[in-house]
């Protein structure tokens, strides 16, 4: 497979929503390998970072960290089979900035680099979505910079990025042993991010795609942050969802290259056959000129081929992705109403 373009992201949370941590669980669980896709990162030490947070979570360290005081880029190549096929930016702007400390400039900044995404990570704590957690009434004051900072975009880009609206931390919605309590806390921090967080990204023609997944390192740290055992839910599905619609844009501009080749092989031979034609002495006349087109018209059927197997490809990848994506846990997708829908569907529209 070709290599293709790189595909930025903008992840954006509160302060303390745990960007960090979904970093180096998505890393860990990406660099084993998820139906031969894997993360490689191009910063040798942004790997060893995450390496290192990730061992010390693994073998009982603190399981939260601290909030992001700076802008990051993480970088990253996803790979097939171990071969690099996207380039992956993932910019992680400070905390601070959905709780009041930024200036104009900041925000300038964020929505300029939001404008050239083609996915934004909105991450928002299960400990604001739930009345009964201690920090639920925070959430007017991060629903106050969202529509900001989406108004900002919107006005500036006419295309709807495709969001990812990501419940982190949540095994605070979790109940052991009880999964119809469990069942009730997850409705109802979707209802309260749907209804109180970014409610316009689910009324009739607002034209966002969305995707609400909730992520975790493990159900059991809901019990015990420190010993509770690693073992991350969802953690990995936001980055397939980015891959899944850049491959969806891949397959649609090989398609456009594919056609555009046959139709050009088909109009070579049809200038080969026209030169062909006549009696024997126009055949002569134009006997090099024919050739000439047949070689044009076998070029461009070669070249096809080459993009058709490429275009296969694609394809196969793309179903896997969404065959996973389609079996996250308490995951859903939406487009211009509250109504849930497949993320086939979703992709479809993006």
């Amino acid at each position: 497979m070709s290599t293709l373009p790189d595909v930025k992201v903008g992840m954006i949370g509160v302060s303390g929503s745990g960007k960090t941590w979904f970093m180096t669980g998505m890393f860990a669980t990406m660099c084993r390998g998820v139906h031969g896709f894997t993360l490689n990162s191009k910063k040798f030490q942004q790997g060893l970072r995450l390496n290192s947070i990730w061992k010390a979570m693994v073998e009982g360290g603190e399981k939260r960290n601290n909030p992001t005081s700076k802008e990051e880029d993480w970088r990253f190549d996803c790979c097939h089979a171990y071969r690099a096929i996207l380039g992956f930016t993932l910019k992680d702007y400070r905390g601070g900035l959905l709780v009041g400390d930024s200036d104009e400039d900041d925000i300038d900044s964020l929505v300029n680099y939001l404008c050239e995404c083609s996915c934004i990570f909105l991450m928002i704590p299960a400990n604001m979505l739930n009345r009964n957690l201690p920090d639920y009434e925070d959430v007017q004051f991060t629903a106050l910079a969202i529509t900001q900072i989406l108004t900002e975009y919107a006005g500036k880009n006419h295309k709807k990025c495709p969001i990812v609206l990501m419940i982190t931390k949540s095994d605070k919605l979790i109940v052991p042993g009880d999964p119809k309590s469990t069942e009730r806390n997850f409705e109802l921090a979707k209802r309260t991010l749907m209804e109180q967080v970014v409610e316009p990204l689910f009324v009739n023609n607002s034209d966002w795609p969305v995707f609400i997944c909730p992520v975790s390192l493990g159900e059991e740290l809901n019990g015990d942050v420190l010993n509770g055992r690693i073992d991350p839910i969802n953690i990995h599905l936001p980055m397939l969802y980015a891959m899944s619609i850049a491959l969806k844009q891949a397959i649609d501009i090989k398609k456009d290259e594919y056609n555009r080749l046959v139709n050009s092989a088909s109009n070579a031979k049809r200038v080969a056959s026209e030169y062909k034609s006549g009696n024997a002495v126009r055949r002569w006349w134009y006997s090099e000129e024919a050739e000439s087109a047949d070689m044009s018209a076998n070029q461009h059927m070669s070249n096809a081929s080459g993009v058709k197997s490429e275009l296969e490809r694609c394809e196969s990848d793309y179903h896997l992705l969404v065959d996973t994506l389609s079996k996250g846990r308490n995951c859903y997708f939406y487009y211009n109403s509250t109504q849930n829908i497949s993320i086939e569907e979703l992709l479809r529209r993006v």
